[in-house]
């Protein structure tokens, strides 16, 4: 099974230069998460799936206001911290707004297929 989480908006530090380190970006954060449990739970119990509610606060509350210099290093970070034994593989795509005057976002996206 898949799970989309699209567009966690978060504003936070983000760079190596003195002027992104002085002024919070705003970040995007898309996740595609493939589960182990390929069965649909047809009851309230969440204890066998993978919650997007908690890994949706789970970021917001690590992330919100943090501070990063490279956006490969906030990735491993989200990755760190959402990693559950119910996830198979995760695809974690950051975009970055407002780096360059004639640029929308910038993105950087890594694929992680280790989880255990």
């Amino acid at each position: 099974m898949k799970i989309w989480i699209r567009e966690i908006e978060i504003l936070m530090f983000l760079g190596v230069y003195e002027y992104e380190k002085l002024k919070k970006t705003k970040v995007v954060i898309d996740l595609e998460i493939h589960t182990k449990n390929e069965n649909l739970n047809h009851s309230n119990d969440l204890s066998g799936l993978v919650n997007y509610d908690d890994i949706i606060n789970k970021i917001n509350s690590k992330f919100q206001n943090s501070s990063y210099e490279l956006i490969e290093d906030l990735i491993v970070s989200i990755k760190n911290e959402i990693q559950n034994s119910l996830i198979k593989s995760l695809l974690v795509r950051v975009c970055k707004f407002g780096t360059h005057g004639n640029v929308f976002n910038v993105c950087v996206e890594k694929e992680f297929n280790d989880f255990h």
